[in-house]
């Protein structure tokens, strides 16, 4: 999974304060455990989001400066809603599920909403880098 392709899904999945909170960790090298008392993220959590950009691409950061600040301004649903605890409710599919994590379900089930996502963010740092 490419790095757009999980923070595009992170956004789907209602779960936009990470995006902050990443973007924030690698904007300011703020430390984690404060990061964990702003956005609620466990701080271990935080960390690992880094760490994934890292193995996704060796780019993965400089494409995840670039990226999040679109992914944020641009209009996208949340396809499912937590329910607390480890279910959710799926806007779509109008079903409750449980034992899943949101984006593995938005990833199996709902694969061209996040393609055209993924697209639209890709399209966007582009138009961006020709006028840089």
């Amino acid at each position: 999974m490419g790095v757009i392709k999980y923070l595009v899904l992170k956004k789907l999945s209602g779960k936009e304060h990470y995006l902050h909170a990443l973007y924030e960790y690698i904007m300011s090298n703020a430390r984690p455990a404060d990061l964990e008392h702003k956005y609620g993220i466990h701080r271990r959590l935080i960390a690992s989001m880094r760490l994934k950009m890292r193995e996704k691409n060796s780019l993965g950061e400089e494409i995840a400066k670039r990226a999040i600040p679109i992914i944020l301004r641009t209009p996208m649903p949340q396809l499912v809603v937590a329910n607390g605890g480890i279910s959710f409710f799926c806007r779509i599919c109008k079903k409750e599920y449980n034992n899943i994590y949101p984006e593995d379900h938005i990833t199996k089930k709902h694969r061209e909403i996040l393609k055209n996502y993924v697209r639209i963010v890709i399209e966007e740092i582009k138009s961006k880098r020709v006028i840089q």
